[in-house]
């Protein structure tokens, strides 16, 4: 009697069987939020500034923006609301016990979503997500153009 080899059937049927698998288009996908939509979902902190070229505060040139802030200033929250305000807050510590622990002002978001003006001064967002995003805008001082990019987390 002749026997019969099914290994190679059952490879056969197996790979078709998870082909077919592999092909079915999942259709609920999650939409895409917008970058207004993400910035005023909860307030923002600054974890890194840069500046480039290196600029010299007065210890020596450095490009780490944020080294030459006070604590105090590190902790700002900053939160963003639909109707074009934001709210500013101290964080756990202030710089001057008297100050008052929030401030409010003005933003507004280009129509391609891409330049965030807060109180008349502009950023390019670079990139914005659920829990980080990240600002960069050039100045002139001295002859010299420096970009400033500001990376914010969200708390």
């Amino acid at each position: 009697m002749k026997k019969v080899n099914f290994l190679p059937l059952f490879a056969l049927m197996a790979a078709m069987i998870l082909s077919a698998c592999s092909k079915k288009n999942d259709t609920t996908s999650t939409p895409t939020k917008s970058n207004k939509e993400l910035l005023l979902e909860k307030a923002w902190m600054v974890s890194t500034a840069t500046i480039n070229p290196a600029y010299d505060f007065g210890n020596g040139k450095t490009t780490d923006f944020l080294s030459t802030w006070d604590a105090c200033d590190k902790d700002d929250l900053m939160t963003f609301h639909s109707n074009s305000t934001y709210t500013g807050d101290e964080g756990a510590t202030k710089c001057d016990p008297g100050d008052s622990q929030t401030w409010t002002g003005a933003w507004t978001l280009s129509d391609d979503q891409k330049l965030l003006t807060i109180d008349g001064d502009a950023s390019t967002i670079n990139s914005i997500s659920e829990t980080k995003m990240t600002l960069s805008n050039s100045q002139a001082y001295g002859g010299v153009n420096y970009t400033i990019t500001f990376t914010y987390v969200k708390k």
